[in-house]
């Protein structure tokens, strides 16, 4: 990418019931929104994010993908398509036993500049 590189960075899996801005077969519940809302500045305040976006994803009960949608945008498009390209290729390994045949999770992406990247949770490494 011109200007330098992004390194992508998973903060977190939250599972939930519905999406906002999915399309309409996945909609997303008031609190759900409301959540987000709340997140993207905290997450925006660590040193060296430039861009969060949050994404949505189905997996069956083998942990497979079946479907990955945008639920709150980072603000480039180029960054989304990369999230999305990198959802797509996961495989969740540890799901319970009763899981149902279809799970719905939203994700936190932080995307950070020139590779400086915090530790989850962590302070964010020295420059």
């Amino acid at each position: 990418m011109p200007g330098g590189r992004w390194v992508v960075w998973l903060m977190m899996v939250v599972p939930v019931m519905a999406h906002a801005q999915a399309p309409a077969r996945h909609p997303i519940s008031a609190a759900t929104r409301a959540a987000i809302a709340r997140q993207v500045p905290q997450l925006l305040a660590q040193k060296g994010v430039r861009h969060v976006g949050f994404y949505g994803f189905t997996v069956d009960r083998a942990g497979h993908v079946l479907s990955e949608w945008v639920v709150r945008p980072s603000g480039r498009p180029s960054l989304d398509r990369l999230a999305l390209a990198a959802i797509g290729k996961a495989i969740l390994k540890q799901l319970p036993a009763n899981a149902p045949p279809r799970m719905q999770f939203v994700v936190p992406i932080e995307f950070h500049k020139h590779g400086a990247m915090a530790e989850p949770g962590g302070p964010p490494p020295p420059r």
